[in-house]
């Protein structure tokens, strides 16, 4: 598997080609709710109580951080802002 210089795996080894996640931003109180609907853990991600939930401020625990930042460095999480449209 090839690494890249930060020292990821190429995400296409890993995952399909073409294959991304958009993520959009949400108010964390929405967030929240949402997660606890599902009945999730709300202690699964560390999130900002008031504003905006967004791809840089969303940290999931141990192990799940490092998935996520290798998805992330890697371009295959991608951030959409509130007003954006994905192509």
């Amino acid at each position: 598997m090839q690494t890249s210089p930060a020292g990821y795996s190429k995400p296409s080894a890993v995952f399909a080609d073409n294959v991304k996640i958009y993520l959009h931003e949400m108010d964390a109180s929405a967030f929240h709710s949402h997660l606890d609907s599902y009945r999730t853990d709300l202690n699964f991600v560390s999130t900002q109580e008031a504003g905006r939930v967004t791809v840089e401020n969303l940290s999931p625990r141990a192990p799940f951080d490092s998935l996520y930042r290798f998805l992330v460095q890697s371009g295959l999480i991608v951030p959409v802002a509130r007003d954006s449209q994905v192509d």
